[in-house]
């Protein structure tokens, strides 16, 4: 099992922000280290499909969760 864990420090300035602007900030910052962790650690499947006849290319990723 793979523990993730994210952190993230408010300095007084941003307490000016509002209770909302705080909250989505927080909320960024910790997913994005999250995610961050998630590809470092490879923890994520990213799968590519090129379709040559609409000259695009389809990623996907999958994740497995397994909660206790």
């Amino acid at each position: 099992m793979t523990l993730l864990q994210a952190s993230t420090t408010i300095d007084l300035q941003m307490m000016k922000m509002s209770p909302q602007e705080i909250e989505n900030y927080i909320r960024q910052d910790l997913a994005r280290q999250l995610a961050d962790t998630i590809l470092n650690e490879d923890l994520i499947q990213i799968y590519t499909d090129k379709d040559l006849s609409t000259n695009t290319l389809t990623a996907r990723a999958w994740l497995k969760v397994v909660q206790e």
